[in-house]
């Protein structure tokens, strides 16, 4: 048990170098090592994007993290608990993890709603865009949540971070687009408690600082993976094997 209690910061190094390097593998670039001066969040993004980051880049970036560390008991959560119930240890559990979380009914929105921004160059043709696929039912990745049936707190959390690092980078337009395309999605859908989520405005943080837009769900991922690693080390001490039952049900 102690030996458990000891490896959250060992993984979750581990995987934000490993996460690093395959960020810069899209690039076709050669993994960097971490620098012993600088901080985890700092050092990821050193090694990601092989500069030291600006005290309000960092800022913004830590913001994202935190925010997104723990939030129940999802799939993700519910996956490493399972592991970690079998006596596994917590490497395995954070693998099974990693394994629900690449499913596209789980992680990944991020980069799909930046990526349905980043087709306008203004505003009001966002807008346009917008009004059009509520028409279709289209399904807006990054709003709606299965808990918050009211506006998510961590948007709210992130929000002054992703305007001010936008700025700073010459990106103001970004800001535009996100804020009429949320403007027309909430005016028609609030009333069914569908707002925007912290996935809508996780990406607005990560392009300026110049990650890969299919890289946006590694951040998110070293995130929740710590929420995961608290929840199998609450359950370690008393918890047992977790074994869900099945009912077969006939078509008759």
């Amino acid at each position: 048990m102690q030996a458990q209690w000891r490896r959250p910061a060992r993984i979750l190094s581990w995987s934000a170098a490993l996460a690093a390097g395959a960020i810069r593998h899209l690039n076709s670039q050669a993994p960097l090592p971490p620098k012993d001066d600088l901080d985890f969040s700092a050092n990821f993004l050193w090694q990601a994007l092989e500069r030291e980051v600006s005290p309000e880049e960092k800022s913004a970036f830590e913001a994202s993290l935190i925010v997104q560390a723990e939030h129940g008991l999802h799939a993700a959560a519910f996956a490493a608990l399972i592991v970690i119930s079998t006596g596994a240890d917590l490497g395995s559990a954070v693998l099974a993890g990693m394994g629900a979380l690449s499913g596209v009914r789980h992680g990944g929105a991020n980069q799909l709603a930046y990526e349905d921004i980043s087709k306008f160059e203004c505003a009001e043709e966002a807008r346009v865009w917008a009004r059009k696929q509520l028409d279709e039912g289209y399904r807006f990745p990054g709003y709606g949540h299965r808990v918050y049936k009211c506006p998510d707190p961590r948007v709210a959390v992130l929000e002054s971070h992703a305007k001010n690092l936008l700025a700073s980078k010459g990106m103001e337009d970004r800001w535009e687009i996100y804020s009429a395309v949320r403007a027309e999605i909430e005016g028609a859908l609030s009333p069914k408690g569908i707002y925007a989520n912290v996935d809508s405005i996780t990406g607005l943080i990560y392009a300026p600082l110049g990650l890969p837009v299919s890289s946006f769900p590694i951040p998110f991922c070293l995130a929740i993976e710590t929420g995961w690693m608290a929840h199998c080390l609450e359950y370690l001490p008393h918890g047992a094997m977790i074994e869900p039952g099945a009912v077969y049900l006939t078509s008759s």
